[in-house]
């Protein structure tokens, strides 16, 4: 175990006070991470600070078409149906994470997405994977990251398997069809890149509005998932972020904080110095993110560094040194960034209830 190999000092996440989860709560908000079930199954350690801090999880690939069906028409749910037990078991909800993502998918879908049988294979995969799993989820991603400006499409659409297939109408095929078969489900769009003030991220908070406006429009979604992948030394402006939650909030959309991290790519080695930076940054967003009453809640994109996705590439630090964006460090002791996170929980201004990101319609 990689804890075992690290120096034992710092008091464990589950023994240092008031969880997330309860500060979350109280201001009624719910506070999570995506996790993978062989961490979950294999790591008692993580298992233990994941129940400690999280009342929410989210699988982080099991779920995906190409985790769920790597030949065609044999779906196996092993894993995904573990994590949703884990969940139901320990009394936290759990999302669903995605139904229609143009990545992780099976190698034979794109030909047959392309071919004459396409709109066929398509809406029985959604079909499919929406029944299996009804009744036992709080919401879903229905579609996640449809929109990339510099592909030039209309709407500023990613180019996509999808997009080639079906146009611009595999999304609200794919909303409508998930509201059909789990009409009481709260539907998400999920997305990256709204955060910061630069011309890339301004197209895509303008794309992503004007697609929220049209799916509101036809009664086809219930929320936005803005991912929350932060990066130290990007330039955040407060006041252009909470009017971009504000117009969503508008829709009558509820938000949740779906993949929050921080990645410390061009922070300085020395962690003392790199995790205040990344505590720093990530305080300036969430005290804007939290502020907003339409944001129900936040779920970390791993809770650990034990288990992080920035350290693979192109994420990584040039200098080779593990990445430190998540609350707990690779032993599992709280760090800067969980004493940032739990503080902006306290902030918060109250919601009605806690469990306001899961099945509320």
């Amino acid at each position: 175990m990689l804890g075992a190999q690290l120096p034992a000092q710092g008091a464990p996440a589950s023994d240092a006070g008031e969880s997330l989860q309860a500060r979350a709560a109280r201001r009624g908000l719910i506070f999570g991470s995506g996790v993978s079930w062989p961490d979950i199954q294999k790591d008692p350690e993580f298992r233990g600070a994941v129940l400690a801090d999280c009342a929410e999880i989210v699988p982080a690939v099991e779920m995906k078409w190409g985790e769920l069906e790597r030949r065609e028409g044999v779906a196996v749910y092993a894993a995904a149906d573990s994590l949703v037990e884990f969940a139901s078991t320990n009394g936290l909800q759990i999302r669903g994470h995605t139904l229609v993502w143009y990545r992780n998918l099976p190698a034979w879908a794109p030909a047959a997405l392309t071919g004459p049988s396409g709109s066929a294979v398509y809406e029985t995969h959604i079909r499919t994977v929406l029944e299996h799993f009804a009744g036992r989820l709080a919401s879903w991603d229905v579609v996640n990251e449809a929109i990339w400006t510099p592909d030039g499409l209309p709407g500023f659409l990613r180019r996509c398997v999808f997009q080639q297939a079906f146009g611009a109408d595999y999304i609200p095929r794919a909303f409508s069809l998930a509201r059909a078969v789990v009409p009481t489900m709260p539907l998400y769009y999920n997305e990256f890149g709204l955060e910061y003030d630069d011309q890339l991220h301004s197209q895509k908070r303008h794309a992503t509005l004007q697609l929220l406006s049209d799916l509101k429009s036809k009664g086809l979604v219930d929320g936005l998932g803005v991912q929350s992948h932060l990066h130290v030394g990007w330039g955040f402006d407060a006041q252009v972020f909470r009017r971009f939650l504000a117009d969503v909030a508008g829709l009558g959309l509820q938000i949740l904080l779906t993949e929050f991290d921080v990645n410390d790519a061009r922070a300085p080695a020395d962690e003392q110095i790199r995790d205040q930076q990344i505590a720093d940054h990530a305080q300036r967003f969430l005290e804007v993110a939290l502020d907003e009453p339409q944001v129900k809640g936040m779920l970390c994109w791993g809770l650990s560094d034990r288990y992080t996705w920035l350290n693979s590439p192109p994420y990584d630090r040039a200098d080779g040194l593990p990445n430190r964006g998540q609350p707990l460090d690779a032993a599992m002791r709280r760090k800067p960034l969980w004493n940032t996170i739990a503080a902006a929980l306290d902030a918060a201004p109250r919601r009605h209830s806690g469990r306001a990101a899961g099945n509320s319609r």
